[in-house]
């Protein structure tokens, strides 16, 4: 194999190669022309030898050069198939420029341990003329570039069919997860070493893929747990999963924050030697519902696969579908204790100028979502003038009317803070606070703000909107708060 870069030297191979300083072009043949030196300790031999019918000289000389460095190359003991790397293709290619830079010039060679030391051309009367050429390599020079051309050629195999073979391997011992990492790192492969039919192996190894990860079972050993908020769940989250004893199970984790909002947590975990993952979120510190989902975690593995032509891209989502719906859902609840002590709730809404309203839009929020999350709601048969009042006199009065009845009281004043009409439409905006009393210590044991907007075309009902809506929030979010 010779560079194409390399061929434009050619034509000068019969002027360099005659003019070059060197061994006196002789009549009779040369003993190494049919008997080539052995080698020595120090050196290894070769001989190249080229023709030309018509009796062009240098089109001879040329084959020769030829000759004498596939004499090398094959000496070496490498063949380039469709499974050599780009890398073993450059490595040989730029080795045998290297040699043919020496035949061409020996006074620059890029090898300084190989050189022509001698050649002999033989001019017959039937214009046949043959030449001859005799290569000398340095031994240990030779032997070392052996051992690192034939180390890469090694590797053309290594990047995907080693890993295919061993997902082969694990696939029959039944370790569909372990196999399926192994296929995804051929596939991979397949396009980084950018070896021939890279297509077929690349779509080979996916379909593998998805046949080991078809074969994996996740299974839900029980579900919709509960506990009280502050104190662990009485048994962990168990998963069964078969055929996968090395698998990553990645989890996720959605609950509440202490603001009622949707949390989302990651985890991972790995199936004992049973198969079986035992998964505890931890101690819940608020109270709503909640779920767990576990799934088998390739994300690691699709890395090295993001970059995928768009015409493999199909196999690539294939997988990527299959996987996502290996995956099994845990539901819970987390209760409050304080679901089972009476609460009254006192909320006083008011205008933009501070003046009350007649209706209690936010408290019926705030009881709709406590009496949802089962807590007991006692009703408070005399609304307290909130506005102006400090939370000491509120707590106070509180006491004094309803002590008897109820343990805590929800309590503030929420306000319309932004007004504003275009073309027909009511935009508004309401906030506040609202504080959580325990009336046998007087103390606030928690709060929860919030903002809300509200549109509509009717000034009256879009208001009373703003303000049940915002009641709501406030009570999801006291409801995950509140021990």
């Amino acid at each position: 194999m010779l560079l194409k870069t390399f061929l434009l030297c050619a034509g000068f191979v019969s002027l360099l190669l005659s003019c070059a300083s060197g061994p006196a072009v002789l009549k009779t043949a040369p003993d190494w022309v049919y008997d080539p030196p052995d080698d020595t300790a120090d050196a290894v031999y070769f001989v190249g030898s080229g023709s030309d019918t018509s009796g062009n000289l240098a089109a001879a000389e040329e084959k020769a050069g030829y000759s004498l460095m596939a004499e090398v190359t094959r000496f070496i003991g490498v063949k380039v198939t469709a499974e050599t790397t780009v890398k073993a293709r450059e490595t040989l290619e730029n080795y045998e420029a290297e040699i043919w830079e020496s035949i061409l010039q020996e006074s620059e060679a890029r090898l300084s341990d190989f050189r022509v030391i001698d050649k002999w051309i033989d001019q017959r009367e039937s214009e046949v003329v043959l030449v001859y050429l005799l290569g000398e390599y340095k031994k240990n020079s030779l032997l070392e570039e052996q051992r690192r051309i034939k180390s890469l050629f090694e590797e053309r195999e290594d990047a995907v069919t080693g890993p295919e073979k061993q997902g082969d391997l694990l696939f029959d011992r039944g370790d569909y997860y372990s196999a399926a990492v192994q296929y995804l790192d051929a596939a991979a492969a397949s396009l980084a070493s950018g070896i021939e039919n890279r297509d077929i192996k690349f779509i080979r190894n996916m379909k593998k893929a998805r046949d080991a990860v078809a074969s994996i079972q996740l299974t839900r050993l029980n579900d919709n747990l509960d506990t009280i908020t502050g104190k662990p769940f009485p048994d962990g989250f168990r998963l069964s999963v078969t055929h996968a004893a090395g698998a990553r199970i990645g989890i996720t984790h959605k609950g509440l924050d202490g603001r009622g909002k949707t949390k989302l947590s990651t985890d991972s975990a790995q199936p004992d030697s049973s198969g079986l993952v035992m998964y505890s979120p931890g101690v819940p510190r608020y109270a709503g519902p909640g779920s767990i989902t576990m799934y088998l975690d390739f994300r690691s593995n699709l890395e090295a696969l993001e970059d995928v032509p768009e015409e493999l891209r199909n196999e690539l989502e294939s997988f990527e579908s299959l996987a996502a719906r290996k995956k099994a859902t845990f539901s819970y609840r987390v209760y409050s204790m304080a679901k089972d002590i009476p609460t009254g709730v006192v909320i006083l809404d008011v205008d933009m100028a501070g003046n009350p309203r007649k209706s209690a839009d936010t408290a019926s929020g705030v009881v709709e979502s406590l009496t949802e999350a089962e807590f007991i709601i006692v009703p408070v048969p005399d609304r307290f003038h909130l506005n102006g009042m400090e939370d000491g006199e509120i707590i106070g009065k509180a006491q004094l009317m309803y002590g008897d009845v109820m343990e805590r009281l929800i309590f503030g004043v929420i306000q319309i803070a932004d007004f504003d009409e275009a073309e027909g439409s009511f935009l508004i905006k309401v906030e506040g606070m609202v504080k959580v009393a325990d009336l046998a210590t007087g103390r606030i044991i928690a709060s929860e703000s919030n903002s809300k907007w509200s549109r509509g075309s009717n000034t009256v009902s879009v208001i009373s909107a703003a303000f049940k809506s915002i009641g709501q929030e406030l009570g999801r979010g006291l409801a995950s708060k509140l021990k």
